[in-house]
């Protein structure tokens, strides 16, 4: 369930963000997820996922076929990403990761994007992922496997779930909460930005997650915070809104420091600098 922006110096990028261009944002759609599972008692497959299209290049992780559905077939008997090779009422979930091994078991009746606690739980072609059911994918540009509607899928949905060590990735969809009133719906989740379009998720954090804290990932800060910088230096920042329109408790910066712009992201979401 990666790394966000970058900010120069907690002084000079006050300066550089108003007066020069915006900085870029890489990887604005990774999140790390620590507690997925696909297996029908769930098993602890020993599978912490990680959340992006592009992991980190040393997170070992491989990269998918980038589209087609086609990496699941490393998975027997059954095919997990397509959900083929399991009689009707049934689907492929994942037993053993490292090993490659999939089962069959009965579908259930929870939809994608739901809340789940086994394969069991989620309906024919979804599986259990982070603790919501999800379609599984391939990588970067899979997103066919993630909108399929005969396999579970749903409009919008895209393939930026790396779960680390199976060689898959699963789908997410986006989710309408405000950034700035962080109104998730689950207890515990922080909405966070994912894209300049306004598209915005929510998503569990990382245990500890702490204001100014390094990151790497998007859900390694805490509930009103990004992560922006760049791939080798990131921290976790305030958000802020630099048009002064939106409303809630993280739309303005704390006394002191100035609402700076983000590239990558709409014109509303930025975040808190110091003043020079």
């Amino acid at each position: 369930m990666s790394t966000m922006l970058r900010a120069c110096s907690s002084v000079a990028i006050a300066c550089a963000l108003v007066a020069c261009s915006p900085p870029e944002m890489p990887n604005p759609q990774d999140v790390r997820r620590n507690d997925a599972s696909d297996s029908a008692t769930p098993v602890d497959t020993g599978v912490p996922p990680t959340d992006g299209s592009n992991p980190p290049a040393d997170s070992g992780v491989p990269m998918g076929d980038g589209g087609g559905g086609t990496c699941g077939s490393a998975y027997s008997p059954c095919d997990p990403v397509r959900n083929t090779g399991c009689m009707a009422g049934q689907m492929c979930v994942i037993m053993d990761a490292m090993a490659r091994r999939s089962t069959c078991v009965a579908a259930g009746r929870v939809a994608f994007g739901s809340a789940c606690m086994s394969a069991n739980d989620c309906a024919e072609g979804l599986g259990c992922i982070g603790g919501k059911c999800a379609r599984w994918c391939c990588g970067s540009g899979d997103n066919t496997s993630c909108r399929d509607t005969s396999i579970g899928g749903r409009p919008g949905a895209t393939c930026d779930i790396n779960v680390t060590n199976t060689g898959l990735f699963a789908c997410s969809v986006p989710d309408n909460c405000d950034v700035h009133r962080q109104n998730c719906m689950t207890a515990g989740d922080n909405c966070y930005p994912i894209s300049m379009d306004g598209t915005t998720q929510c998503v569990t954090p990382e245990a500890g997650a702490m204001p100014g804290a390094s990151c790497m990932f998007r859900n390694d800060c805490p509930s009103g915070h990004i992560c922006v910088g760049t791939m080798m230096m990131s921290t976790c920042r305030r958000v802020c809104d630099p048009t002064n329109m939106a409303t809630g408790t993280f739309a303005m910066c704390p006394a002191g420091m100035m609402c700076q712009r983000v590239g990558g992201l709409p014109m509303n979401i930025g975040v808190c600098g110091t003043m020079m």
